[in-house]
């Protein structure tokens, strides 16, 4: 499965939610009971901004309804110095990480926070 080119638009200081929903080539979503995610925002120098995954809470996986939920709560955008930055986002089945495969794959555009305290 070739991954999702989706390019993404975070505002700082904002919560941002976003759901993706794999699906097979007959139409029917991909059950992914089992499997764990893993995603990274990396800038231009290769320097983490941001990770998510089942691990931290902020990627869940809707099991056999195939969806995959992204979840940056608002203090962690807030926090973000970065404006760009590119990322991956990928599934690890039961079988293990020789199975790993990549969902989704794009650039990352932050944009800035007006309203502050």
């Amino acid at each position: 499965m070739a991954a999702i080119v989706k390019n993404l638009s975070i505002e700082k200081g904002s919560v941002y939610r976003l759901r993706f929903i794999p699906i097979l080539s007959s139409g029917t979503p991909l059950d992914l009971t089992g499997c764990t995610a893993h995603m990274q925002i990396r800038d231009e120098a290769d320097a983490l901004i941001d990770e998510l995954s089942t691990t931290n809470g902020r990627i869940a996986l809707g099991g056999v309804a195939g969806t995959v939920d992204l979840w940056c709560p608002a203090d962690v955008t807030a926090a973000i110095q970065e404006n760009s930055g590119a990322y991956d986002l990928e599934i690890t089945p039961p079988t293990g990480p020789t199975e790993t495969w990549k969902l989704a794959r794009g650039r990352v555009k932050y944009i800035p926070e007006i309203t502050r305290d």
